[in-house]
């Protein structure tokens, strides 16, 4: 699993990357995903697309606008 901090307005938010595995089994569920920690929420895990897996900027640019989403849904 690999973790970057990022910031978000003016609080800062984890994201983690990760290649999941299907619940109590060794298999493999097929590409990257990510999880967001935010304010002591947690936010599911969500696959990444294949052209963002590679661009870190992009791939933080994706979960801020991921985060203002679900929290502009929850207010």
């Amino acid at each position: 699993m690999v973790r970057h901090i990022g910031r978000f307005g003016h609080r800062g938010f984890i994201l983690r990357l990760a290649e999941l595995r299907a619940p109590g089994s060794f298999i493999r569920v097929p590409g990257t995903y990510w999880e967001i920690d935010y304010e002591g929420r947690t936010y599911p895990w969500r696959p990444v697309h294949p052209e963002d897996e590679a661009d870190l900027p992009q791939l933080m640019r994706s979960a801020i606008a991921y985060l203002k989403g679900e929290l502009q849904r929850s207010q």
